[in-house]
C-alpha cells in the first residue's frame, strides 16, 4: 500500500481521492475480472468534528445474498490522509479487532462469481490507499453483520473555508443503498460564517456560531453523489489556536511523556504586499513511458500552474526525456506575453526517449543562481520511471542534485511526484527530503488535480525557513518535521508532545523578503485528561509515523535501520491503536486482545481487561492487570503459539500498579504471534503478543 508522506501540514493537499462506504467483498475469481459481495442494507455515519480534526464513525449493515455460507473481506477506501484508529463487528454481539504486526493482507479467494465487473471499476472505487479486512467468520445465506470503522483526519483549510467530504459512488457496486443516514457536528475556536452543502440538501443549525450541526437521511438512494460539505470561519479571528490534554500515569502507558497538544497557526497576512515573489520552474517528465494519459495530464497541470502564477514571479519550464530542454535559458518574468509563449511550449510536448533525471536538474537548477534571499525559491518535479540515462545510479543522483541545490541555492524547495507503480520510491522520497520538499506518489488518473491543488496551496509565500521555539522548554516530538513554509491562506498546523503543563511561550521564526519575521504566541498546556481532545493522542501518532516512513524510505539502502525503523512504526502503531503500513486488523479469536487507544482503555476496562506493551515486542515488554483485580501478589503467565502450541508458564509477583515485566528471550520466544493468558485473583486474561 503506497501512502503519500509529504511534509506540508500533514499532507492536506491531496484529499480528494476516494473515501466511501466499505464493501464486504466474498470473492474474486482467479482473473480478478469479476467478484461477489455481500449487500449493504443501510449505513449510518457519524461526523464529529473539533476544531478541523474529523473522526468518523461509520456504520453499516451487510447481509449474505448469496447462496453460500462464506466468509468475507472488508474493504474501505481509506483516505491517505485519514488513520484508522478501530474496527468493530456484531455478529451475535459486539467484537473488537485487533492490531497485529503484519501489513495488510489484500489478496482473496479465487473462484468462480456471479457478478460480472472488472478490474478497473474496483480499483476506481477503493483507490489505491484501501483498508482491509478479513472477518474471521462464516456468514450464512440471508444472515447480517454489522461493521464498525472508526478514523480520524485533519480537513483540508484553504482561504477560511474548512471541507469535509464522503465520496459515494456505491452505484458502482449494487444498485441502490436502502438507508445512508449521516450525522454532523462541528465545533470549532472560530465563529462559523456559514456552511456549504455539496451534493445533498440539509438542515444547517446555528450558522453565525462557533457550534454547528446537521444531518440527512437518504432512502433507497443509489449513493453515487458524494456527502460534501464546507464551512466558511471568520476571517478577523485568524491567529493562533491551542489545545492539549494530560494523562494520568495509569492510562499512559506507551511511554513517560503524558502531555498531547496540537495548535493551528495563520498570521493575518491579507495585503497583496505580504505575498513573497517566487521563482519557479516546472521540471516535466516526456519519456516514452508518459505517452497517453500520463502526459496529457501532465501537460494539463503545467498550463493551470501557468495560468496561476503571481505578478512579480519568475519562471521557467524543462522538459526531458534522455535530452533536457527549457522554455528560456533562464527566468522569465511572469507577463501576459510569457505566459501565452509557456502555454503554446507545453501544447508541443509529447512523449518520447528514455528518462535523463540527472540532465533536467543540470538545467533546472544553476537558473537559480541569480536569485536573490528575498525570494521563495521551488521546484516541482514529476516523472513516472527509473532514471535510464544520464547519472542512472540512485546513490550518485541523489548526491548530484543535492551538490547542485547545495552550491546555487540550499532553500530550494523540491517537491516531487512520482506517478504510477514504476517509479523507485526510495529515490524520489529522498530527493525531495534531503531539498526541503515532500514527495508524493500518484495514480495515472489523478495527476492534474493532485498536482494543481498542490500548486494552489504553494502559490503564495509568506513566510520562508519556518523555526518555532518553545520556552520553557518542555515540548518534545513535534510534527510536522521539517517545518514548512507558510503560504497565505494556509495554515500551518503543529502536533507534538510535553512534559509539563502551563504557560509557554511559542515563538515562529522566518524570514520574508530576505528580513526576518518573527511571530511570538502563548499556548496554555493543560494539566487535566480533557475528554473532548481524547482525538490528539491518535493525531501525534500519526504525524510521528508519516515522519519515520520518511525516513525509512531514506534508509531502505541500510537494512538494519530500515529494520529498526519498521520496528519503531510497528510498536507505536499497536501501542496507539493507529493503523500504519505494517500493521494491520485482524477479527481472528474473535477480537480478544490486541492493543487499543488510551483513552479506549480509561473508559472500558471491564471490557478491555490487559494491555500488553509495546506490542509487537523485540525483548523486554510489560504486561498489565486492571489495578481492581489485583487482590493478591502473584500471577500466572501461560504462553501459546497462535496454533495452540503450549510454549511456557511462569509465575510471577505483581507490584502494586499490576505491572508485570517479560522478556522474549529469557521466554525463548521466536518471531511469530502468540496468545498470552494471565490467571489473577480467579481469573484469567487473554492478550495476542507479536513478537519481531
Amino acid at each position: 500500500m503506497k501512502k503519500i508522506y509529504t511534509l506540508i501540514i500533514f499532507c492536506l493537499i491531496l484529499m480528494q481521492n476516494a473515501s466511501s462506504q466499505g464493501v464486504a467483498i466474498a470473492d474474486i475469481d482467479s482473473a480478478g475480472n469479476t467478484f461477489t459481495a455481500f449487500e449493504l442494507k443501510k449505513s449510518f455515519t457519524a461526523i464529529d468534528i473539533n476544531n478541523q480534526i474529523a473522526t468518523t464513525i461509520t456504520t453499516q449493515l451487510f447481509i449474505n445474498n448469496t447462496n453460500d455460507t462464506t466468509g468475507f473481506k472488508y474493504a474501505f477506501p481509506m483516505r491517505e490522509s485519514a488513520a484508522a484508529t478501530k474496527i468493530r463487528w456484531n455478529y451475535n454481539g459486539w467484537q473488537t479487532a485487533s492490531l497485529i504486526a503484519a501489513p495488510q493482507d489484500s489478496t482473496f479467494n479465487a473462484d468462480s462469481a456471479v457478478t460480472i465487473y472488472t478490474p478497473a471499476l474496483l480499483d476506481t472505487f477503493l483507490g489505491h490507499t484501501p483498508l482491509y479486512f478479513p472477518v474471521d467468520l462464516s456468514i450464512a445465506p440471508g444472515d447480517s453483520i454489522m461493521i464498525e470503522l472508526t478514523y480520524v483526519e485533519l480537513l483540508s483549510y484553504r482561504n477560511n473555508y474548512v471541507s469535509f467530504s464522503y465520496p459515494g459512488r456505491y452505484n458502482l457496486i449494487q444498485p441502490t443503498i436502502g438507508s445512508a443516514e449521516f450525522s454532523v457536528s462541528i465545533n470549532s475556536y472560530r465563529i462559523i460564517d456559514s456552511i456549504l452543502p455539496r451534493g445533498y440538501n440539509v438542515a444547517v443549525s446555528a450558522p453565525g456560531t462557533t457550534q454547528a450541526s446537521f444531518s440527512k437521511t437518504l432512502l433507497n438512494t443509489p449513493f453515487g453523489t458524494a456527502f460534501s460539505f464546507e464551512y466558511l470561519l471568520h476571517p478577523d479571528s485568524l491567529g493562533f489556536f491551542g489545545f492539549s490534554t494530560f494523562y494520568p500515569d495509569s492510562i499512559e502507558m506507551c511511554d513517560t511523556i503524558n502531555g498531547f497538544f496540537t495548535f493551528i497557526v495563520e498570521p493575518n497576512s491579507e495585503s497583496a504586499i505580504d505575498i513573497i515573489g517566487k521563482d519557479f520552474v516546472l521540471i516535466i517528465d516526456h519519456s516514452g513511458s508518459m505517452s497517453g494519459t500520463k502526459m496529457a495530464q501532465a501537460n494539463e497541470a503545467a498550463e493551470f500552474i501557468v495560468n496561476n502564477l503571481n505578478n512579480g514571479d519568475r519562471f521557467n519550464i524543462v522538459q526531458f526525456d534522455d535530452v533536457a530542454e527549457s522554455l528560456s535559458p533562464q527566468f522569465l518574468n511572469y507577463t501576459i506575453q510569457n505566459k501565452n509563449t509557456a502555454l503554446n511550449y507545453i501544447n508541443g510536448i509529447s512523449a518520447s526517449g528514455s528518462t535523463n533525471i540527472s540532465g533536467s536538474f543540470d538545467k533546472a537548477v544553476p537558473m537559480y543562481s541569480a536569485s536573490g534571499s528575498s525570494r521563495a525559491k521551488i521546484i516541482i518535479f514529476f516523472t513516472d520511471g527509473q532514471p535510464s540515462a544520464g547519472i542512472t545510479n540512485s546513490t550518485q543522483l541523489i548526491a548530484h542534485v543535492k551538490n547542485l541545490i547545495t552550491n546555487t541555492a540550499p532553500d530550494i524547495n523540491l517537491h516531487v511526484f512520482g506517478i504510477g507503480s514504476d517509479v523507485n520510491t526510495n529515490l524520489l522520497t529522498e530527493l525531495a527530503t534531503q531539498n526541503n520538499g515532500s514527495a508524493a506518489f500518484l495514480t495515472t488518473s489523478n495527476v492534474a488535480t493532485a498536482i494543481s491543488n498542490f500548486y494552489t496551496t504553494i502559490q503564495n509565500p509568506v513566510l520562508l525557513n519556518t523555526t518555532i521555539t518553545y520556552n520553557p522548554p518542555v515540548v518534545f516530538q513535534t510534527y510536522p518535521n521539517p517545518l514548512p513554509n507558510l503560504y497565505k491562506g494556509q495554515q500551518l498546523i503543529v502536533t507534538g508532545r510535553y512534559t509539563a503543563p502551563g504557560p509557554v511561550t511559542v515563538t515562529m521564526n522566518g524570514t520574508a523578503f530576505g528580513n526576518p519575521v518573527s511571530y511570538q504566541y502563548m499556548l496554555n498546556l493543560t494539566d487535566s485528561l480533557i475528554e473532548e481532545n481524547s482525538f490528539l493522542p491518535k493525531i501525534w501518532t500519526q504525524g510521528k509515523i508519516d515522519y519515520l516512513m520518511t525516513q525509512y524510505y531514506l534508509n531502505l539502502s541500510n537494512t538494519q535501520i530500515a529494520n529498526d525503523i519498521r520496528k519503531e512504526i510497528a510498536a507505536l502503531s499497536l501501542c496507539r491503536g493507529v493503523v500504519s503500513p505494517f500493521t494491520s486488523f485482524s477479527g481472528a479469536n474473535n477480537g480478544t486482545g490486541g492493543t487499543v487507544g488510551m483513552e479506549e482503555i480509561a473508559n472500558n476496562e471491564d471490557e478491555i481487561m490487559l494491555l500488553v506493551y509495546p506490542n509487537p515486542a523485540n525483548n523486554a515488554f510489560k504486561v498489565v492487570i486492571p489495578k481492581a483485580y489485583l487482590s493478591t501478589g502473584t500471577a500466572s503467565v501461560s504462553i501459546c503459539s497462535i496454533d495452540g502450541r503450549f510454549i511456557t508458564k511462569i509465575d510471577v509477583a505483581l507490584g502494586q500498579d499490576g505491572v508485570i515485566d517479560l522478556n522474549t528471550e529469557a521466554l525463548m520466544l521466536e518471531t511469530g504471534i502468540y496468545i498470552l493468558t494471565v490467571e489473577v485473583s480467579g481469573k484469567a486474561f487473554k492478550a495476542r503478543l507479536s513478537v519481531l
